[in-house]
């Protein structure tokens, strides 16, 4: 198990235990997500990540999460991309989970200060 620190909605910070993976289901787009423990009968909110990942969107006319209209078949992957396709550029992938980096991209990266 590892630890992360967790802000919740009220802006609380708490060390939580990361106990494994779960896959969440929602408007028939599944994605895998880290799941922590919390007391029970706590009620989860779904954030950012959630959203983003499973490329959902809130309707603000009907309060809904509804999938992204511009994808509503599947979830629509963004390409993050340094330089033109085919110039022999790093390419950054975000997928349902995650960035997938190169591995020497990650292993080169420095935790900030």
């Amino acid at each position: 198990m590892r630890e992360v620190k967790v802000r919740y909605a009220n802006n609380k910070t708490e060390i939580k235990s990361i106990y494994g993976v779960v896959t969440v289901e929602m408007c028939g787009r599944a994605g895998e997500f880290n799941v922590l423990a919390e007391p029970e009968g706590a009620q989860p909110l779904v954030g950012q990540i959630i959203l983003e990942q499973l490329d959902l969107i809130v309707d603000p006319s009907t309060r809904k999460v509804i999938p992204n209209p511009r994808s509503p078949e599947m979830p629509m992957v963004e390409v993050l991309m340094a330089m033109p396709p085919n110039s022999g550029s790093l390419t950054l992938t975000k997928t349902l989970t995650g960035f997938a980096y190169p591995r020497n991209v990650v292993r080169n990266c420095r935790r900030r200060a």
